[in-house]
């Protein structure tokens, strides 16, 4: 098997499923090298491909009507975006660009949809992950109408901490989101970020600079949270 359908199979939608060399290439698909700013799919596109990141970071947004730009997640290497569209066949809900040199294998819809036809395993998992993508939602609407800017920022650095293994003393989260990115995945203003994130470097509990956090101890992130 070549390294492409290799690199593909360890994508997580694919990863442990059982897919024979043959069902890649009925399934079909294609490499596309991405320049930082290059569009792989826009809102309200109708095309249904699927598209797997091998190499770099995608950022989804949305575009809203009077033009701001709203993060909805950063795609990270192994991730998969588009299976709604291929699903459904419906317009594109998001923009998806990438922020960095990237390398993405799209994969067509008709391809996409006989693989989730002919293995079972594959659609459990593609209904799984669409399961939590609704609880994500759920949680970030509860979020946005019960909790301060402060304390969805605190929720924001936690997650991100998990992630990224990084949620114990002096935790490293490295390549992390900006505050305008932050307050896209938060439903906030930047400003508002921006001052919550100094309150938590003025209290200790927080230090670094732009692209790079240090959690001095997230055990008062976490308490504040469930206080």
């Amino acid at each position: 098997m070549n390294s492409l359908k290799t690199e593909l199979l360890n994508t997580k939608l694919f990863h442990g499923i059982s897919l024979s060399e043959n069902d890649l290439d009925m399934a079909g698909g294609s490499i596309l090298k991405l320049a930082p700013l290059q569009r792989v799919f826009e809102q309200g596109d109708r095309r249904g491909d699927v598209y797997f990141l091998i190499k770099g970071r995608l950022l989804a947004v949305h575009w809203t009507r009077d033009g701001r730009e709203v993060l909805f997640s950063r795609i990270e290497e192994g991730d998969s975006v588009g299976e709604i569209a291929a699903i459904d066949g419906g317009d594109r809900s998001l923009s998806v660009y990438a922020q960095k040199d990237s390398i993405v294998v799209a994969m067509p819809r008709n391809g996409f949809l006989r693989l989730l036809a002919t293995h079972s395993d594959l659609a459990l998992r593609v209904m799984q992950n669409l399961t939590a993508l609704v609880r994500r939602l759920t949680e970030r609407a509860y979020q946005t109408s019960t909790m301060t800017v402060e304390e969805r920022v605190k929720m924001c650095l936690v997650r991100i901490a998990m992630d990224a293994r990084a949620l114990h003393n002096f935790g490293e989260i490295t390549d992390a989101p900006t505050h305008s990115e932050i307050a896209s995945l938060i439903g906030a203003n930047r400003e508002a970020v921006s001052r919550a994130m100094s309150a938590l470097k003025k209290s200790g509990t927080i230090e670094g600079g732009r692209g790079h956090i240090r959690l001095i101890d997230p055990e008062i992130l976490l308490k504040d949270l469930v206080s």
